[in-house]
């Protein structure tokens, strides 16, 4: 769907953050697929803005190599052989040095290895060289609740620093029916029974003429969206733990078993 849903409130709090006549600093957290990403864009919009996001699994120096990458297709800056944080995330300084500038660390957990140390680097570089610029503001965003909360809102190099905190939860059921405004509440119902208020499935399940045909070919199909999901993010979250797979799907199939006829 082309129409961002939802969120007003957030979108409302996030934009005044970005706004203030001094440097902030933001950390958004919540599950994959809960429209993080989303949401920064949308307040960001018509803003000036360097956007990085982590990849999953991989190494410190292939982050930082990757974040460099990100670097040079946004910006002018031609750097190579950068070998730790300190070095590449300085270069954030020559861009952003005046004017209203937003920096996104998106996916800051996979960036940071899960690791305590970028958390320290980025606060100095922060504190002594970006917030030179009195229009700027840092946004850390993260899909693993965990390491957001331990790592980075309290921890000791960020503990106390951030303006603005945001756990995004899923959407509530009067956003939810705005994903199908042909339909009945008692279907809408339904959908938020089996799909929760995730904005991505929401979208799916739109697509479709009614929510049993959504969850026939979504869940039960051999590649259905459903079908694959634990694989493509459940993992990512929690490892390849054989009994939370099992609890998962026993009650994914019993939520559609009831609804799907």
């Amino acid at each position: 769907m082309n129409n961002f849903i939802g969120r007003e409130r957030e979108k409302t709090q996030l934009k005044a953050i970005i706004e203030l006549p001094r440097p902030s600093i933001a950390v958004i957290y919540g599950r994959r697929r809960v429209g993080k990403s989303e949401l920064i864009n949308q307040a960001t919009r018509r803003k000036n803005v360097l956007s990085f996001e982590g990849i999953e699994g991989q190494s410190k120096q292939k982050q930082i190599r990757n974040f460099i990458f990100q670097l040079e297709n946004q910006t002018e800056i031609n750097k190579t052989n950068i070998s730790d944080w300190s070095e590449a995330l300085i270069l954030l300084r020559e861009p952003t040095q005046s004017g209203q500038w937003v920096i996104v660390l998106d996916e800051f957990q996979w960036m940071a290895n899960y690791q305590s140390e970028l958390v320290s680097v980025v606060k100095m570089i922060w504190e002594q060289y970006l917030t030179k610029n009195q229009n700027i503001t840092l946004i850390l965003c993260g899909s693993i609740a965990s390491f957001m909360k331990s790592k980075v809102l309290k921890s000791s190099a960020l503990y106390g620093r951030s303006d603005y905190e945001l756990n995004l939860r899923e959407l509530r059921l009067h956003e939810m029916a705005k994903f199908f405004p042909k339909k009945g509440a008692e279907e809408v119902l339904e959908t938020a029974m089996l799909v929760g208020g995730i904005p991505k499935y929401l979208e799916l399940v739109s697509e479709y003429p009614s929510v049993y045909d959504a969850m026939e070919h979504l869940a039960f199909t051999e590649n259905g969206y459903f079908t694959t999901e634990y694989d493509r993010l459940f993992a990512s979250h929690f490892g390849k733990n054989l009994i939370f797979k099992l609890t998962f799907c026993l009650n994914v199939a019993t939520k559609c078993s009831f609804f799907v006829k």
